[in-house]
């Protein structure tokens, strides 16, 4: 059960990484699961530059505002205030 942990938690970060390739890079990674907004030792598989930039939303309506304000705005990191 661990093994198939670190190996999708493995995939998953070099996902999210090839979103941000340079410093001038920009993007929105949505991850729709409920456990993650519910396990914290979930979120400890994550990379710490991604823990780091975690937004958590209720529900996925809740972070339209978000996203919209972060790529009219470029490359701020969006908040809860957004929403």
């Amino acid at each position: 059960d661990e093994w198939y942990t670190q190996q999708a938690f493995r995939a998953l970060n070099q996902a999210v990484g090839r979103c941000i390739r340079h410093i001038n890079d920009f993007g929105s990674i949505i991850l729709i699961d409920e456990r993650y907004h519910t396990k914290d030792k979930l979120k400890s598989h994550l990379s710490k530059w991604v823990r780091e930039c975690l937004v958590e939303y209720p529900a996925f309506e809740h972070c339209i505002g978000s996203l919209r304000t972060f790529f009219s705005q470029g490359n701020d990191t969006p908040t809860d205030q957004d929403t």
